[in-house]
């Protein structure tokens, strides 16, 4: 430790060196009182946990969060689309950022390797069918595609077919991602 321009430099370890404001009164601090750093930092932590902790058991019971993982978000886009879906199995498991044929949908985006489109016009809706245009960005340029999802294979495979200027020109089959 060393003090120095009224700052407290104490080492936590030989790689890292941790300023500590000044004591109000230094020369308190004894052997003893040292442990002033750690009971200021348990009274700084303790108003916002024992708040947090207040207001989570005004909850009613039954109405925490479920795993954001498993709940679809509400949305335009229905919540059997929802997810990650990959053309080929690699695409789900890519761990290299190079799953160029993976598709994730989201309640109101699909979002692929290079760009995003935002559903602005729903135009057909169903728990296994989705048509609607899409504003897309991407590489710095912009598009809108008409887009026709299809749940088929009981919600395991979607059939995106895609109109408008340099449209994929066939439709695109996408098998869910396994979590």
């Amino acid at each position: 430790m060393a003090l120095t321009n009224g700052r407290l430099y104490a080492a936590r370890s030989t790689l890292c060196w941790t300023v500590v404001p000044p004591h109000p009164n230094p020369a308190a601090v004894t052997r003893k009182t040292g442990h002033w750093r750690l009971e200021r930092l348990m009274r700084l932590l303790a108003l916002p946990l024992i708040g947090t902790l207040a207001l989570a058991a005004c909850m009613p019971p039954g109405s925490a969060k479920p795993d954001a993982g498993n709940v679809a978000a509400a949305g335009p886009i229905p919540a059997g689309f929802q997810g990650r879906w990959g053309m080929s199995l690699n695409d789900c498991t890519s761990t290299k950022g190079d799953a160029k044929g993976l598709m994730t949908v989201s309640a109101d985006t699909l979002t692929f390797y290079e760009s995003r489109g935002v559903l602005t016009e729903p135009q057909e809706q169903s728990a296994t069918k989705l048509a609607g245009l899409f504003d897309f960005t991407g590489e710095g340029q912009s598009w809108s595609y008409h887009e026709i999802l299809e749940l088929k294979d009981k919600g395991q495979t979607v059939i995106r077919t895609e109109t408008g200027d340099g449209a994929a020109p066939a439709p695109l089959r996408y098998t869910r991602c396994p979590i």
